[in-house]
């Protein structure tokens, strides 16, 4: 609805297309167009939008870029303000982290509190699919002797999260821009979008535009819970004023609702013991209790849809 409102205020031409559970007998196809295992469950919607879009027009633009730039994700306020609050009162910034993670996150939220002294630590227990101690219990003992031989994360993180490199904001901005932004978001569009020789453009991420951008101040980005404060403000004469102030909302994809629904034959298939045990790489009985959750978590949800995606891509 909120896409209906802007096109009829600008009197574009507007396209809404569902994607329902069924359509995902195409993931095969996007799995393969991505040519490696990007385990983001958006480049569904990207794919489909791609697709519909390619009768009409070859180049599209595309908005990668401005959360990193401006402050959009809803982890910056929870990191920064987490991160703010502990030095006064951890007591008080642990009730106030478990009152906006879901249900079952809990033991996550107590586990980056007690690792604030650390940021690096802290930033991986709340964004990392699986966590370390997550990752001994999930991997084959053959994979746990090669993976010590990997540049752990907390080493690619702490190259950007350190004491007196900046405001703490702009140093996660700029892990992202690094990071999450070159190595998933900007794939996933460009792959999914190609895949139908569609080509996106991603203005936001004009070199002058980045550079004017990462020298303003972070509370021209992000102030008491306002993300993209100075977007919202250049925005304000172009938008209606709802669509303008209403909350960041993610390209969300239901994995969870799917995988325990109709779905649920598919991914046992993929990822039952049998299947796992052929592939070698990770422990059954744990991939099993995952998928045998009464309900997923935010993070087991991440979970299961990273494992999907490597299984079908391999």
């Amino acid at each position: 609805p909120y896409s209906r409102q802007v096109a009829e205020c600008f009197k574009t031409r507007h396209t809404e297309l569902v994607v329902k559970h069924h359509s995902v007998d195409t993931l095969p196809k996007i799995v393969r167009a991505l040519d490696e295992p990007v385990a983001d469950s958006a480049v569904i919607p990207t794919y489909f939008m791609a697709e519909v879009t390619k009768p009409h027009v070859t180049v599209v633009l595309t908005g990668e870029g401005a959360d990193e730039l401006f402050g959009g994700y809803s982890h910056y306020k929870i990191l920064a303000t987490a991160d703010r609050m502990a030095a006064v009162s951890p007591g008080a910034a642990a009730r106030w982290l478990a009152g906006r993670l879901e249900s079952g996150a809990a033991s996550r939220a107590a586990d980056y509190l007690g690792r604030l002294r650390d940021r690096a630590s802290a930033y991986l227990v709340l964004k990392s699919v699986f966590t370390h101690q997550e990752k001994m219990t999930l991997y084959d003992g053959g994979i746990l002797t090669n993976h010590r031989l990997l540049t752990p994360p907390d080493e690619v993180v702490r190259r950007f999260l350190g004491p007196g490199d900046g405001p703490y904001l702009h140093q996660l901005l700029r892990l992202d821009l690094a990071t999450w932004l070159a190595d998933d978001l900007l794939v996933k569009v460009d792959r999914m979008t190609m895949a139908h020789a569609v080509e996106a453009r991603v203005p936001y991420l004009d070199h002058r535009v980045v550079e004017a951008v990462m020298r303003m101040p972070p509370a021209w980005k992000l102030r008491l819970f306002e993300g993209k404060r100075i977007l919202r403000r250049a925005a304000e004469p172009l938008l209606p004023a709802n669509i303008v102030q209403r909350r960041k909302t993610g390209f969300a994809v239901p994995v969870g609702e799917w995988a325990a629904g109709d779905l649920r034959e598919v991914v046992m298939d993929l990822l039952g013991p049998d299947s796992v045990r052929r592939r070698g790489l990770f422990q059954p009985d744990t991939i099993f209790a995952l998928l045998n959750r009464p309900k997923y978590s935010m993070f087991e949800r991440r979970q299961l849809w990273t494992l999907l995606t490597l299984e079908m891509w391999c």
